[in-house]
């Protein structure tokens, strides 16, 4: 009796526990990133030769063999890490062959424009002193520099009023590539890349090619068209492209080195003063 009354309990507390969720098969490429994000968490925390495939995999929710199902060793779960990390926002060729294609067109229209809007300022304001009518013809001359726009995103606002070659490159160095070389994902396999330096030199060939010398082909292309079209000055940042991209790996280095993060008015005021080195230079 008293066994079918445990049996009759047993049946009772399986029928009231909750129905245990259907497993979910990641796609692999899930699968593949859960594996790299622990794998970056593991190697910061114990270093290369000290973190293991099961500590990874335990940081992964997964089991030993759901790690070795996509990578056959930690070696090769550390060059996927750097492969994955050092894949700096460059933009697309056509991107920015559209961006030197339209710009004279671009002056042209904004020339016209500036025109109308200045005569309908001159009929709106006539009775106004000539010191505001001057100081509104003086913030609408071309090439005349203005405050930043009031934001909370520092790359848009830091943008020179200018040629559209100087707009995109600054856009693209003093925005996306300064927000990537800072983020913590990036810092990270930085300061790992810097303590596994001698065991793996290759890796640090590695960032040399797919950062440096990547971002500045990238640069120097958008820099020649812009002095093929007679809007950015043809001078040592022209022929070394290298000297606007340092700035990026003197961020990146000094991020790597602080044991804080920089706090946002240090990163604003950074990439303020970024964006008007590289005005200075090429213009």
């Amino acid at each position: 009796m008293r066994k079918r009354n445990g049996i009759d309990q047993a049946a009772t507390a399986r029928e009231a526990a909750p129905a245990r969720p259907p497993r979910c098969r990641l796609p692999a490429d899930v699968r593949i990133n859960q594996i790299l994000d622990a794998a970056l968490a593991e190697f910061s925390a114990s270093g290369f030769a000290g973190a293991r495939i099961d500590d990874i995999a335990a940081r992964a929710g997964m089991s030993k063999g759901g790690v070795y199902t996509h990578f056959g060793s930690k070696d090769e779960i550390f060059a996927a890490l750097l492969e994955r990390s050092l894949m700096p926002p460059l933009p697309a060729t056509s991107k920015a062959s559209t961006a030197s294609k339209t710009s004279r067109s671009a002056r042209r229209a904004t020339g016209a424009r500036k025109h109308d809007m200045a005569n309908a300022q001159r009929a709106a304001h006539a009775q106004e002193p000539m010191n505001a009518s001057s100081e509104a013809d003086a913030h609408d001359a071309p090439g005349a520099s203005r405050p930043p726009a009031a934001s909370n995103s520092p790359p848009a606002s830091s943008a020179p009023a200018g040629p559209a070659s100087l707009a995109a490159i600054v856009d693209l160095l003093a925005g996306d590539l300064y927000a990537w070389s800072t983020s913590e994902p990036v810092i990270a396999t930085l300061r790992l890349l810097i303590a596994e330096s001698r065991r793996a030199p290759h890796a640090v060939e590695r960032w040399q090619k797919q950062v440096e010398r990547a971002v500045a082909t990238a640069v120097g292309r958008l820099v020649r068209r812009g002095v093929e079209a007679g809007e950015l000055r043809d001078g040592v940042a022209a022929r070394t492209p290298l000297l606007l991209v340092a700035p990026l790996t003197h961020a990146c280095l000094r991020q790597a080195l602080r044991a804080a993060p920089a706090i946002r008015r240090e990163v604003v005021a950074a990439r303020r003063d970024y964006a008007r080195f590289i005005e200075e230079l090429l213009t």
